[in-house]
């Protein structure tokens, strides 16, 4: 996990002045790369009530900039304000989420990245890529590596 993170936020480069969305965020690990690497604003969405302590801790140096969502992240994106978009969108579920392409259907239809925006995927390798790349049309796969039994996707608009 150390390394894809680290090689996940080498790709990204300066965050200055973005809007990054961190769903499933666990402990908020995450976030706070996000944040130490100069995010505007970050949003953790976390259903578990024991993380929200870890992320406000891994985030502190912050808190000004992070805004810590406890709630299922499907239920955060139903409900994202309209007109509310992120540069960034990550996503790792458990590895047996089983609902993850309408998940990523709805940050689509939601319309809720930024035209130049990134949504990055962590998943299991075994995941089958095509149901992924399908749910998230019209955005197209930009990156994938693979890190041990998981792999990172990224997704972008066309040409971008």
């Amino acid at each position: 996990m150390d390394r894809m993170r680290e090689s996940l936020f080498a790709s990204l480069g300066d965050l200055e002045g973005c809007r990054f969305l961190d769903l499933f965020s666990g402990t908020g690990v995450v976030a706070a790369e996000a944040l130490s690497r100069g995010a505007e604003s970050v949003v953790a969405v976390e259903r578990d009530r024991a993380n929200r302590e870890l992320i406000a801790h891994n985030t502190e140096f912050a808190q000004a900039r992070i805004a810590i969502r406890l709630q299922p992240s499907e239920a955060f994106l139903r409900r994202a304000r309209a007109g509310t978009t992120w540069h960034y969108i990550f996503a790792d579920p458990p590895f047996v989420y089983a609902h993850l392409p309408e998940l990523l259907a709805s940050v689509v239809d939601g319309d809720l990245l930024e035209p130049s925006g990134r949504l990055l995927v962590h998943l299991p390798t075994h995941r089958s890529v095509e149901a992924i790349a399908q749910s998230a049309l019209p955005l197209v796969m930009s990156d994938r590596r693979r890190y041990g039994g998981s792999t990172l996707y990224q997704f972008g608009e066309p040409n971008r």
